[in-house]
């Protein structure tokens, strides 16, 4: 049985500390420990994943593929390793043009972020930011051991050596010969805004869609929140870290090269009016 039939059948609703999974692979058995979370979590992260295998499509008289990625995770080696065999397989199918859908992404996990970018940008170093700050409070102090009592309250400059301020590439993880539209809007936020901005700042692709949120892409390294009695409302998480990625966003908003607005009457022909409007545009390109 699969893993997860297995945790929907003896772990629905409940919270598990941790999961033991012995299984067999190429004939070989092995053992896997992983941190458990409430099945329906589990199943509702899986299902968020596997909605990128769902949403790839091509367009060959267009010359065009897509792929839309609905976030990113805790682990994201798989979501990469599609990703990266999807547009190989594009080149070799004669696609041309590739639009990859950021619009509801909502972000998630920087894991293997430095592979991820690779795919795209043809530089052996990606310059990511000029300087991060960090909240100086009770909930930041154990994190970053050089806060003080003396800076509490204060917003502080980030010591070079706690964060990343440029990083290597994977020449191996590069496709190159493809054209990249990245599909935008206001749901595109945290490391898919990082993702997104990184693409346009590189001339890695470019954004077709609407802005991004107010300093969408400008904080991150999340503290839990917790409920806000008595209204019961639930903050899931404060950010404490400010960070000046480099960027070409006017006044802290990522513009997109190609501006495609949403109008709300194309929806109700049941089309995606946004993606419509942008595959024209290729096909015009490319005198299709």
């Amino acid at each position: 049985m699969y893993p997860i039939s297995l945790m929907g059948r003896y772990f629905y609703s409940q919270i598990v500390d941790r999961f033991r999974i012995e299984l067999l692979r190429d004939g070989r058995p092995m053992v896997i420990e992983t941190a458990g979370m409430s099945a329906a979590g589990t199943l509702f992260e899986l299902s968020r994943a596997e909605e990128m295998d769902r949403n790839i499509r091509t367009w060959p008289e267009a010359g065009c593929g897509y792929i839309a990625i609905p976030k990113f995770f805790p682990n994201n080696n798989r979501l990469i390793r599609i990703l990266h065999r999807t547009l190989l397989d594009f080149r070799r199918q004669g696609i041309t043009d590739v639009i990859l859908d950021l619009r509801r992404n909502p972000g998630g996990n920087g894991h293997n972020f430095d592979r991820l970018l690779s795919i795209f940008i043809d530089k052996p170093v990606v310059e990511y930011c000029t300087g991060q700050w960090v909240k100086a409070s009770r909930k930041s102090m154990p994190y970053y051991g050089f806060l003080t009592e003396e800076m509490l309250g204060q917003t502080v400059p980030l010591p070079e050596e706690e964060y990343v301020r440029s990083f290597p590439t994977d020449p191996k993880m590069y496709v190159g010969g493809l054209r990249y539209y990245v599909l935008v809007g206001r749901d595109t936020g945290s490391i898919a805004a990082s993702f997104v901005n990184m693409l346009q700042y590189h001339g890695a692709a470019e954004l077709a869609g609407e802005p991004l949120r107010h300093n969408a892409l400008k904080y991150g390294e999340v503290l839990d929140g917790g409920f806000l009695m008595p209204t019961n409302l639930y903050q899931g998480a404060v950010s404490m870290v400010r960070i000046d990625e480099c960027t070409r966003a006017v006044d802290g908003v990522v513009q997109p090269d190609i501006p495609v607005p949403c109008i709300a009457v194309e929806y109700l022909t049941g089309r995606d009016g946004q993606l419509d409007r942008l595959l024209a545009i290729i096909r015009t390109r490319n005198g299709r």
